[in-house]
């Protein structure tokens, strides 16, 4: 199995009516919703985000997207860049009416989808999510002894909240994060 990557989606202000239907071409496609949310774009977002866009029309494609709310979503899949190009054809086709009023955007390489994804979910992490035997082998290689370790002490003291309990543990005991002691005052 190949790395999943991820890219970034943004179904336009036009479309936003089309949002149900367009969320199932998505998923019919085959990709996986990692993290979505509505918001209107601000102008200066926008002329932020097509920067790098040549196009005539630049002007009236950044005052479109910041014009009213979007659906912003970070896709994942293992082809996520070409086969979002592919759906972003079909979409168009089905719900755009003009160059400007297009309904959706993909990104168009994963650089782009780097860089776009962080503009909108700085919280995400780009890197691609590999595939099954590396991330066995990462997590029985830097996560099994912290995990075994944590799993008999939430067995020991039984808590009320065990979810919460496990996740404070794991953040308390990360091995990747470095103990910094103060030093005496």
């Amino acid at each position: 199995m190949d790395s999943v990557f991820k890219t970034l989606a943004i179904v336009k202000p036009d479309a936003m009516e089309q949002y149900p239907y367009i969320r199932e071409e998505i998923l019919q496609a085959g990709f996986t919703i990692v993290k979505d949310r509505i918001l209107t774009v601000s102008p200066t977002l926008s002329a932020e985000f097509h920067l790098l866009h040549q196009s005539p029309l630049l002007d009236d494609i950044v005052a479109h997207l910041a014009s009213g709310p979007s659906h912003v979503m970070v896709l994942a899949k293992a082809n996520a860049v070409v086969d979002g190009q592919s759906l972003a054809r079909s979409i168009k086709a089905k719900f755009g009416t003009s160059q400007i009023h297009d309904a959706i955007h993909l990104s168009d390489c994963r650089e782009a989808a780097k860089r776009e994804i962080r503009m909108f979910f700085p919280q995400i992490s780009v890197d691609a999510i590999p595939p099954n035997k590396e991330a066995r082998d990462f997590c029985q290689t830097h996560l099994k002894e912290v995990l075994v370790k944590g799993l008999t002490e939430l067995c020991k003291a039984k808590p009320e909240h065990p979810t919460q309990w496990l996740a404070d543990y794991l953040l308390d005991n990360n091995p990747r994060k470095p103990k910094v002691t103060e030093p005496a005052a």
